[in-house]
């Protein structure tokens, strides 16, 4: 089943969250991250965060996995993965 993905910003898209990765160095950029099962309900959650974007740009984005995958660079790969798989469905949203 394909997934489509979403991310809410806590404080703007240069905030960094957690420990650096143990190989890289890079920290997560401080975000919510959820997924959805249709493009439909994705797009609603996104437009719906319009409503409350701040100058701090904490507002909410459609992102690809691989895009998602580069807002978490503190993670591994596999930490990830496995963070997508255990993902609730946020459809209710």
């Amino acid at each position: 089943m394909k997934k489509y993905y979403a991310v809410q910003f806590w404080s703007g898209r240069n905030t960094t969250t957690g420990t650096p990765n143990e190989k890289t160095g890079y920290k997560s950029i401080a975000c919510d991250l959820l997924s959805f099962s249709s493009k439909e309900a994705r797009d609603s959650y996104v437009d719906k965060g319009k409503i409350t974007c701040d100058m701090r740009g904490n507002c909410r984005e459609a992102v690809t996995k691989k895009q998602a995958r580069s807002l978490c660079l503190g993670m591994s790969v596999s930490a990830f993965n496995e963070h997508l798989e255990l993902m609730l469905n946020a459809d209710e949203f």
